[in-house]
């Protein structure tokens, strides 16, 4: 083989890698979606039962599960679990939402839990969106977190009920 083989061969080598690298990274995230802001966290991502845990609450983490339900009219709110419990998630500031058919595929989700208020016509809203589906945390569902507001003897929440969700700045959904 001379020199000037060998050179051909670099040239060819050359113009064909850039192709195959962007075909090899295009396949392996293909099907996979990112919304909101690019994740800051890179610990290992916790489940929803972990989540609930007090050393997580107004932390930035990294959680993982399924999404079980998603707002019907917007994508404004999900529902995920890890088969155990089930979180209810707002994302950071209405800044993205789910797409409307994402229920059943897993996801990770990069923000906080926190302590939020709803008011009575919140929790109607969101149990009109949920329809069937009563996996989103503001319905008593799953043992999730609510705590009573008010001294309630019937053991009503009244109107307004605090709830733990998870606050997420960021969403990848895995196909």
């Amino acid at each position: 083989m001379s020199f000037y083989a060998g050179n051909n061969n670099l040239r060819i080598i050359a113009a064909i890698l850039p192709a195959l690298v962007a075909v090899i990274i295009y396949g392996c995230g293909k099907g996979n979606a990112h919304y909101g802001a690019k994740p800051t966290v890179y610990e290992r991502p916790v489940s929803t039962s972990e989540a609930l845990q007090p050393q997580y609450f107004e932390r930035t983490i990294q959680l993982a599960g399924t999404i079980r339900a998603v707002c019907k009219n917007e994508g404004c709110w999900i529902a995920v679990s890890d088969g155990k419990k089930t979180v209810g998630v707002m994302f950071r500031s209405s800044a993205f939402a789910a797409p409307l058919d994402c229920a059943g595929k897993s996801v990770v989700l990069e923000g906080r839990m926190i302590d939020r208020i709803f008011n009575a016509s919140d929790v109607q809203k969101f149990d009109t969106e949920a329809g069937d589906n009563h996996d989103f945390c503001l319905l008593g569902e799953d043992n999730c977190g609510q705590k009573r507001l008010r001294n309630d003897k019937s053991g009503n929440f009244g109107g307004d009920r605090r709830v733990q969700v998870f606050e997420a700045a960021s969403m990848t959904i895995f196909n």
